[in-house]
Formats: structure tokens, C-alpha cells, sequence
């Protein structure tokens, strides 16, 4: 959850030594063009892959998803979220988690619900105060689940600006992506920077790194900051 952003530069070089069977060396002599056609189109759709961020879309194009209304099983959910964004945990805004829940930003990727109190917890030791300046439910795009009922995703656009001792550090702008179970409840909470992908040990040596990192990340997190909310934000 630290605010100065992290940026990570990967390059990756494959060499292949392949002889194709005499019968796909015929088809590539009789029509090259369609096969050579055919691995371009391949090779952009895996490199493509490598910058989709929660919702299954480029940063550009989630950017571009429509505003809508909020649903009614949807109202616990932004409650929790607007008080955890806002340096104002409580017991009561962890109600829309599972406790099987993973929580996964550019920092970290903490589970289960324990270690998420943790992180959420110890946002008000770092920053005074935080205000949500922008928090726009999306519709969800056909990359995503529809399923009847609670369990299905939500997702979220938001500016958050972030505060010390009365002065300004940053503006966040992320991506939220919400998975539910079929009770309604959180079970993924994906947090994007710039709708930017998060990585993780699907992308590769270097995501798995990555991976790694969060997780020591989140559980030295874990270790320093309780689960119980501080005193000053309890509900009083």
C-alpha cells in the first residue's frame, strides 16, 4: 500500500530450434502465408495476454468501461470499501470479505481475511487521512462471469488522495476488482494502479518473483500490525 510506485521492466527473449514434421513442412510450402499469418496473430494475442489487468482488459480499455447504478447486494460491499479506502477501518468493514479471501495489489497478496485486516489496519500508522475524491461503479465487461445472483464480480474506478499530518503525498488512481462467492462474499479483491496489471507467478520467472515478494511483503505486514482495527477509528 505505499504510495511511491514501482516499476518493473521485463524483457524476454525465446529461441526456438524446431523442425516441423515433413507433412506441416508440405502445408507451409503449399500455403505460408496463411501459417505465417497465423503465428503473428498467435504471438500478438500471448504478448497481448501479458498487459491484461483483472477485468481480462487492457489498462485503455477498462478506462473506457460505462458508470452504472449500484445493486442492492452491492451496498454492503461499498460501505466496507469506502471505509477501508478512507483510513477509517473497522470491525465491521471486513463484512464483505470471505475468510478464504486473498487480497492482491502491486505491493502485496495477502490471505486469508487475518492478513487483510492487517494490511487495511495499517494504513491509518502511514497517512493521516485519505479522502475518495472519485468512486465509479463499472459495468462489468463480456471478458468477466455474468452468473445469476451474488456470485459474480464488481468492479470499480476510483481516485484516492492520500494524506501526513494535514499535507498532501499522492493521488491514486486504481482499478478495483471484486470476485464473489456464491453467499455473496468477497473471496478476491484485486487493487490495480493506473488499471495497470498486477503480476504474479502466471507471467513467468520474473512474476513469480514477484510473488514471492508480495507475499514476505504482506505477512512481515501481518507480523507489525494487528488485526484489530486502532482505537481512534473504531465505531464509537
Amino acid at each position: 500500500m505505499v504510495l511511491s510506485r514501482i516499476y518493473w521492466q521485463r524483457s524476454q527473449l525465446t529461441h526456438l530450434n524446431f523442425n516441423p514434421p515433413r507433412l506441416v513442412q508440405v502445408r507451409l510450402n503449399q500455403n505460408p502465408q496463411y501459417y505465417i499469418g497465423n503465428s503473428i496473430s498467435r504471438a500478438r494475442t500471448i504478448m497481448m495476454s501479458d498487459h491484461l489487468n483483472a477485468t481480462g482488459l487492457t489498462a485503455e480499455e477498462s478506462r473506457k468501461l460505462k458508470s452504472r447504478s449500484e445493486r442492492e447486494d452491492e451496498k454492503t460491499i461499498i460501505r466496507c470499501l469506502k471505509e477501508l479506502y478512507s483510513c477509517k477501518p473497522s470491525e465491521k468493514s471486513y463484512e464483505m470479505y470471505a475468510e478464504n479471501a486473498t487480497f492482491h495489489d502491486p505491493l502485496t497478496i495477502a490471505t486469508p481475511l487475518s492478513m487483510i485486516k492487517s494490511q487495511f489496519n495499517g494504513m491509518p500508522k502511514m497517512f493521516s487521512s485519505s479522502t475518495i475524491d472519485k468512486f465509479e461503479l463499472l459495468e462489468s465487461p463480456p471478458t468477466l462471469p455474468s452468473p445469476p445472483g451474488p456470485d459474480q464480480f464488481t468492479v470499480i474506478n476510483q481516485d484516492v488522495t492520500y494524506y501526513r499530518d494535514g499535507s498532501k503525498l499522492k493521488t491514486l488512481n486504481s482499478l478495483i476488482t471484486l470476485e464473489r462467492d456464491p453467499k455473496g462474499k468477497v473471496i478476491r479483491h484485486t487493487e490495480e494502479w493506473s488499471h495497470d496489471k498486477v503480476t504474479d507467478k502466471s507471467d513467468g520467472f520474473i512474476g513469480q518473483l514477484n510473488e514471492w515478494r508480495k507475499k514476505v511483503a504482506a505477512e512481515v505486514i501481518a507480523k507489525l500490525v494487528p488485526e484489530e482495527p486502532p482505537k481512534d477509528t473504531k465505531e464509537k
